[in-house]
């Protein structure tokens, strides 16, 4: 059609710039005009952020789906796998969507109920106002209000656990599938998955989320890499999580046994691509297709997260492919010749590996140093 011929032309033009050194700037538009309600039907991922000393990070995902029919809205999956259905109003003229206080998220024959709510941080108390999600120009939902679930057991006292301090919504423009195998010999469950995802691209970045389940509650991880002019794609290991006994949950790539279907060793073992992941993009297609990984235990020591010495994991994940909306991503602005290696982003954290903005990186810090074809180092550093 014509709105995919336009494109076309767009990212020719943008590669051939790109190729010959030159950037090509994208003309997507900035700003997008709110939806009908009928319009909004269909699969979304939500992405909660919480803050840990100051600083705002996101914390879970998960997809979910809003249905409109007969001039309601009504969202599922909001919460979590097993929360119930709500409905909320919504404003054409604006976008916003109001969510009433005290709506219920759980509840039934377990007995155990949770409520949501805004949240009075200067008070600590609810507020009774609604909880307002705001229509960004890019298409996108978003509140920057802390929301608590107020929790319990029916009959008895509720008590706050926050929800979210910030909640971004988008409308999934990918779908991931993946094979997975847990356990062992005959005990060994095989998974076929999938599930709406986001796929975000800038330049030669891209990050994919709710890309797995990494939990029996539904949520997801994300995913962040970098591709070059041939299609070849790098993601440094992520921490999508942490174990009952405290251990961290690190995705990263993994030699198998193709019998067993269990992961071996960890890829480039002992070097500085340790863990990373390949995988392989075309993006005039849409889709991207992720080699062997596992989710291995780890630990965190000085800021560095490294897997166990036993190499114990939780899952193994076989196959992933990613199907997403080349017009539905973010801009392509520049693209690397796979054969440099320039930084991409400065990174920095504190000693027990907490993330900092730069203006709080001070002293004795660890500076993390990304690469455009995936590679990263880590230095201890003093800034004054």
């Amino acid at each position: 059609n014509e709105k995919h011929s336009k494109y076309m032309i767009r990212q020719t033009i943008s590669y051939l710039l790109a190729l010959t050194g030159i950037y090509a700037v994208a003309q997507n538009s900035n700003t997008m005009e709110p939806p009908s309600l009928e319009e909004l039907t269909g699969d979304y991922v939500i992405m909660n952020y919480k803050e840990y000393e100051g600083v705002k990070l996101l914390a879970d995902m998960k997809n979910m789906r809003m249905t409109s029919e007969r001039a309601t809205l009504t969202l599922s999956g909001f919460y979590m796998t097993g929360s119930e259905d709500f409905t909320a109003a919504y404003d054409p003229t604006d976008g916003t969507i109001s969510i009433e206080a005290g709506t219920q998220l759980l509840g039934g024959e377990s007995g155990f109920e949770q409520y949501i709510y805004l949240w009075d941080q200067d008070n600590e108390a609810v507020k009774t106002t609604p909880i307002k999600l705001l229509y960004q120009s890019d298409g996108s939902w978003k509140i920057d209000d802390a929301i608590v679930l107020m929790s319990g057991v029916e009959g008895g006292s509720l008590t706050p656990y926050y929800f979210s301090n910030g909640t971004v919504i988008r409308r999934a423009n990918a779908t991931t599938e993946n094979v997975s195998y847990v356990g062992w010999g005959g005990e060994q469950e095989i998974y076929m998955e999938s599930r709406p995802s986001y796929v975000e691209i800038t330049n030669n970045r891209i990050t994919v989320y709710n890309m797995l389940q990494k939990d029996q509650f539904g949520y997801g991880c994300s995913f962040t890499g970098t591709f070059t002019t041939d299609g070849r794609a790098s993601f440094a290991p992520a921490v999508i999580g942490q174990a009952n006994d405290y251990t961290y949950k690190v995705l990263a790539g993994c030699l198998y046994d193709d019998n067993e279907n269990k992961p071996i060793e960890v890829t480039d073992a002992g070097t500085r691509s340790e863990g990373f992941v390949k995988g392989n993009i075309d993006i005039e297609n849409g889709t991207l297709q992720i080699e062997p990984m596992a989710i291995w235990a780890g630990n965190a020591d000085n800021g560095y997260v490294t897997l166990n010495s036993n190499r114990s994991y939780f899952e193994f994940i076989k196959s992933v492919k990613i199907s997403f909306s080349p017009q539905g991503t973010s801009s392509i602005d520049k693209i690397i010749a796979a054969d440099s290696e320039e930084p991409v982003a400065i990174e920095y954290f504190n000693l027990t590996g907490q993330k900092l903005p730069k203006s709080q990186a001070r002293g004795l810090i660890i500076r993390r140093t990304t690469y455009n074809n995936g590679n990263y180092k880590n230095e201890k550093v003093i800034i004054k």
